[in-house]
């Protein structure tokens, strides 16, 4: 078999791998859980009714997951091509690259992450137990 069709055969592998398996699993579990009574506050933060309709939520929510589910599929298709077991934040970076809102917003939470571990570390560090 020459090279080209043994990548189609691979990338056939890598689709059914992760897209199925992300289906199965990943999109189950997002698709099970709800989050109906956040989404609400969302849409009122955004500028819409304090009470929107019922409707409106629910879709807004599919639109989210399904992006979610998207995105992680990305990741992973990503991740495969760079022989990784598992999808990183190099490979959310790479997939999200072009839309410059987003990943300044990575690159944002990042950082306010690594302060909140450096402050929590400083506080245990110098936390004395009681006697």
């Amino acid at each position: 078999m020459n090279n080209s069709k043994q990548e189609v055969k691979e990338g056939r592998k890598a689709e059914l791998y992760f897209g199925k398996k992300l289906e199965r699993e990943f999109a189950w579990l997002l698709r099970s859980a709800t989050y109906i009574p956040i989404v609400p506050a969302i849409m009122y933060g955004f500028g819409d009714v304090c009470q929107p309709r019922r409707d409106s939520v629910t879709l807004l929510e599919t639109y989210v997951i399904d992006f979610i589910v998207d995105l992680v599929e990305k990741c992973s298709e990503v991740a495969h091509e760079r022989k990784r077991e598992r999808p990183d934040i190099n490979d959310l970076k790479f997939v999200i690259r072009k839309d410059k809102k987003k990943l300044n917003r990575v690159h944002y939470l990042l950082r306010m992450k690594r302060i909140i571990d450096r402050s929590r570390f400083a506080v245990d560090r110098h936390m004395l137990p009681l006697k």
